[in-house]
């Protein structure tokens, strides 16, 4: 079994699109490129949240359903990306982005892989590495595409991924950095600085070093600020309000 956990607006939607695109597989979710009606079976198992499990056995976390002999992928944004664009600056919806890091550390899978939303969505290579990790066999008139193939299609599959994601996903809004894909800080941008050292705080108390080290390439200049015990109190409040 593959479990791919991301929080939303992390990337998932992109590979996704390249792997119907080439292995011409289903993947889970809202239809992309291969309908639902084809009668195929997704490929993966995917989740939002760890604890709440993935479709279709939603009935226990996936800490609980995962094996040894399974793989599993787990898709990172800037965190303080995610808590703007996908929680929507609320400390209750931003518990996925925490169990999904909690379960890719303490799952059973031997075979485990991150990626970066910045890579996949910048970097062919990264596509390429994150789609052979999984391990999908192409159907019938299908192929895995090698790098040059991958690198030469890069532009155009973006375009198309982008002009799919708008119709598929208009509720949310759509793609917000369609003229610049690679601008990757740009939700935050709503934050001031304090809230996003408040953002940091909070993940710094959530997860262990092994779980915060899968987020070193985003962390503040300068560190994580201690602060006092009135700020600690707010920090509290803030988390359950």
């Amino acid at each position: 079994m593959i479990f791919v956990v991301s929080a939303p607006r992390s990337g998932l939607n992109w590979m996704r699109f390249c792997m119907e695109h080439y292995l011409g597989v289903k993947t889970p979710g809202k239809d992309v490129l291969i309908k639902a009606d084809t009668g195929l079976e997704p490929v993966f198992r995917r989740a939002h949240n760890a604890r709440k499990g993935a479709k279709p056995d939603k009935s226990k976390p996936l800490l609980a359903q995962t094996r040894p002999e399974d793989k599993v992928l787990i898709l990172l944004r800037d965190p303080l990306e995610t808590f703007v664009r996908a929680a929507e600056k609320s400390y209750k919806e931003y518990r996925g982005f925490i169990e999904n890091i909690r379960y890719f550390t303490g799952c059973k899978a031997r075979q485990k892989h991150a990626a970066y939303y910045e890579d996949m969505t910048a970097k062919p290579a990264v596509m390429l590495e994150t789609i052979n990790f999984l391990g999908v066999a192409p159907l019938p008139g299908h192929a895995l595409p090698n790098l040059e193939q991958l690198t030469a299609d890069w532009a155009k599959l973006g375009d198309m991924s982008r002009g799919s994601y708008e119709v598929r996903q208009a509720h949310g809004g759509g793609s917000m950095t369609r003229e610049r894909p690679t601008d990757f800080q740009f939700h935050q941008q709503k934050l001031n600085e304090a809230e996003k050292q408040q953002v940091w705080r909070h993940l710094r108390r959530e997860l262990n070093e092994e779980q915060m080290a899968l987020l070193a390439r985003y962390m503040p200049q300068g560190g994580i600020r201690t602060v006092g015990p009135v700020t600690r109190i707010g920090d509290m409040i803030r988390t359950f309000s």
